[in-house]
């Protein structure tokens, strides 16, 4: 009903707000990448990351991610992103993790 699209417009308003002050919106963001539970740990993750930063690189754009599970932000920080927020979502029990990866040369 309509308190699920409130929820969904908060969170979007509040996403998109970190996003811009953590790129100024000058950037490529990574949305919702998922593996299956049996498929994790075979290195599908790298196949899909390492060309889109290398893409990233050689266009010399900010990356940007976000997620809701604090054991991602590891996994994460093993391509080079940082952590720059972490905090519950307004109006929410839910954590959000803000990450950025600035382009490598």
């Amino acid at each position: 009903g309509l308190g699920i699209i409130g929820r969904l417009l908060t969170y979007d308003t509040y996403a998109m707000n970190l996003k811009k002050k953590f790129t100024d919106n000058y950037d490529w963001y990574l949305f919702n990448l998922s593996i299956k539970k049996d498929a994790q740990g075979k290195g599908i993750a790298s196949k899909l990351m390492r060309p889109m930063l290398g893409f990233c690189d050689d266009e010399k754009m900010v990356a940007f991610l976000e997620t809701n599970k604090e054991v991602n932000v590891g996994l994460y920080r093993h391509y080079g992103f940082d952590l720059k927020s972490e905090e519950r979502i307004p109006k929410t029990t839910v954590m959000h993790y803000a990450m950025v990866r600035n382009p490598k040369d």
